[in-house]
């Protein structure tokens, strides 16, 4: 694999995928949707770090047909958009693209709490989409993921609202995963290693038990409940050995909060 388009290229996962893959000498095409003005800040740091990289193109979503890159992996980062409410953009805008069409492998990154009951017609939806895509792709892979944290966490994840918001200000959503926790740079680590695989689906999980609440503790979160959450049991379940420990990864995580002064 030498080429990859990575459409959420400056989201939290979809950043840390497109640099690694940047660092391993491949070619990416880094796919982006507008934010909101208040985020457009972090995409400029976020450029700074890639952008100059004489192996990554940056393109908007909407002008982007996949020339040049027919043959690539594309890789989907339906997680992010999940977790700050916005999916819904995304489906709709990649069911009038041309670009998921007629490719060898497309990789969609998913979050685990979609099983959720509340989430019912997210769920339906998702499932009609990647089943339309499918159709028109010859390999399709699924990777559902668990509550993911590091540097550039979202602020819908209630690790980083401890680290930028008052404790009156905090809260947790039922779409994040309080039952696992896994370190992004290890979750990007395993994955690229999957993506070689023949695996449909994964789901991928801490080799730690409870890892979500030692987190919380680390980070002084008063007792949560873990969620039950019904989930399909289809699947190849990965178990991720942690190569950054609970404190180090939430470190690395406030000091990039720090460094930008956020």
């Amino acid at each position: 694999m030498d080429k990859v388009i990575m459409i959420g290229t400056f989201e939290f996962l979809g950043f840390h995928f497109t640099k690694k893959m940047l660092e391993e000498g491949m070619e990416v095409v880094g796919v982006h949707f507008n934010k909101e003005k208040k985020e457009s800040y972090l995409i400029e740091e976020k450029r700074l770090q890639i952008g100059r990289n004489a192996n990554f193109l940056e393109e908007k979503f909407n002008s982007f047909n996949g020339e040049g890159f027919e043959s690539a992996p594309l890789i989907v980062d339906y997680y992010d958009f999940f977790m700050r409410e916005d999916e819904e953009q995304l489906v709709a805008l990649i069911e009038n693209q041309l670009l998921l069409q007629n490719r060898e492998k497309i990789i969609f990154l998913l979050p685990l709490s979609i099983f959720n009951k509340e989430f019912k017609d997210n769920r339906n939806n998702l499932e009609k989409l990647i089943s339309s895509v499918k159709k028109q792709n010859q390999f399709v892979q699924e990777f559902f993921l668990p509550t993911v944290y590091g540097p550039w966490q979202s602020e819908a994840f209630l690790f980083q609202q401890t680290f930028v918001k008052k404790r009156d200000e905090w809260k947790l959503t039922a779409r994040e995963w309080t039952a696992d926790a896994l370190y992004v740079e290890d979750v990007v680590a395993n994955i690229l290693k999957l993506m070689e695989q023949d695996e449909k689906r994964y789901i991928l999980k801490n080799a730690v038990s409870a890892a979500w609440k030692k987190c919380a503790k680390f980070l002084e979160i008063e007792e949560v409940p873990v969620r039950t959450i019904d989930r399909g049991d289809d699947g190849c379940e990965v178990i991720v050995h942690q190569a950054t420990s609970f404190e180090m990864g939430l470190i690395k995580q406030k000091n990039i909060i720090e460094t930008l002064g956020m």
